[in-house]
């Protein structure tokens, strides 16, 4: 798990970049809402096939972990983070549009603060 700091474009807003084990990626997923807890993401039903196992016995469907790369952008910087997520739940909002909820897990220390600068400063612009 990593931080990085870098110059950006003037805007509080946040990408993600999603790995899968088996080399599976998903780059540039728009972001709806971050939590020290976890992230929700927009996806469409092709990216949704992503994060499916298969299915258990009793024919739940069952969600991959995943490796995220969280791109937040803070007026003139932008901070990536690198954690592991679990899927928790998955949305679907229209015929187009998906949303998943994904829970951090090992979150490395420095990943909270970050995130809780971002709250902070992405509901003081609005």
């Amino acid at each position: 798990m990593k931080a990085a700091l870098t110059a950006s474009p003037s805007e509080s807003s946040f990408k993600t970049d999603v790995y899968t084990d088996d080399g599976i990626e998903l780059n540039g997923l728009d972001g709806a809402s971050l939590s020290p807890r976890g992230v929700t993401l927009h996806c469409t039903p092709k990216q949704i096939d992503t994060f499916n196992y298969g299915v258990d016995r009793e024919q739940q469907t069952k969600y991959r972990s995943v490796m995220l790369n969280l791109n937040l952008n803070f007026g003139s910087e932008s901070v990536q983070l690198e954690t592991k997520a679990d899927v928790h739940s998955i949305c679907r909002r229209s015929q187009t549009c998906y949303e998943v909820n994904l829970v951090f897990k090992d979150m490395m220390q420095d990943g909270y603060k970050h995130i809780a600068r971002y709250v902070v400063e992405s509901s003081s612009n609005h």
